[in-house]
């Protein structure tokens, strides 16, 4: 489920940032359910991977796709989607009927155990729900098509799945642009930060320089007022010594 939210939040225009801090801690048991899991149903990541069609390239979802629908083979070869899986796939289409990926898997499911009528009745149920993105329940559909002989309506498929591979390739095109201006915009709230930073500096150090000047001119001011207090010290002196001169001499 991580997995799954935060590749959803690709699709969003969001401007992701790396924290280097470890803020969560995971235990890791070996035997644990979803290790187990892991080990048994390799398949697991290859069906998620099929819910995003506009992140994941097309040659990686179509080598998902073959290894999918390896039927099963010889005793003790596992079928590309294992039983406990096909169980959890019936479970999901029951659930979310409306959802297209779940009639892909339950097509697969079908053409590896041969029944390419009911696999291209499923790929089309996917196909008809599927996003403008998704190219996967019409492409799927146009090979079970070709397989079962039906030339016309595979072409037919075979354009509509070019025609959502155009629009996953343009879906992306818009996405990688709307993140360069996200980028974009937020380097030019940087500069503006820096430059705000940079007037607030220049402000402060003249604001400085100004101070500085103020005291400057208070301790000159302070040495003339101390100068001034000497002379008047040393007038009172003199006109003390005069005065006891006058009174001397009287």
């Amino acid at each position: 489920e991580d997995w799954a939210f935060w590749l959803q939040l690709t699709r969003l225009p969001l401007l992701p940032h790396k924290l280097d801090d470890f803020l969560t801690q995971y235990r890791y048991k070996k035997d644990s359910k979803m290790r187990t899991r892991e080990r048994n149903n390799p398949e697991v990541p290859r069906l998620m991977r099929t819910l995003f069609a506009d992140l994941y390239p097309v040659r990686k979802l179509l080598i998902d796709h073959h290894e999918l629908l390896k039927p099963a083979g010889e005793p003790g070869q596992k079928p590309g989607i294992t039983e406990a899986v096909v169980m959890d796939v019936s479970v999901s289409q029951h659930l979310h009927p409306t959802r297209p990926e779940p009639h892909l898997w339950s097509g697969m499911i079908l053409q590896a155990k041969g029944d390419l009528a009911g696999a291209a009745a499923a790929y089309n149920a996917s196909a008809a729900l599927a996003a403008p993105y998704d190219w996967q329940g019409s492409y799927r559909l146009w090979r079970a098509l070709l397989l079962l002989g039906d030339g016309a309506a595979a072409a037919r498929e075979e354009a509509a799945a070019v025609k959502a591979r155009e629009v996953a390739t343009l879906r992306k095109e818009r996405s990688v642009r709307r993140q360069e201006e996200n980028v974009e915009a937020a380097a030019a709230a940087l500069e503006e930060k820096e430059a705000a930073l940079r007037q607030q500096e220049e402000a402060i150090s003249a604001e400085a320089k100004l101070v500085q000047s103020v005291k400057e001119v208070m301790r000159e001011e302070a040495s003339i007022i101390e100068a001034q207090a000497d002379m008047i010290e040393a007038a009172l002196s003199e006109a003390e010594a005069l005065d006891k001169l006058t009174l001397d001499a009287v």
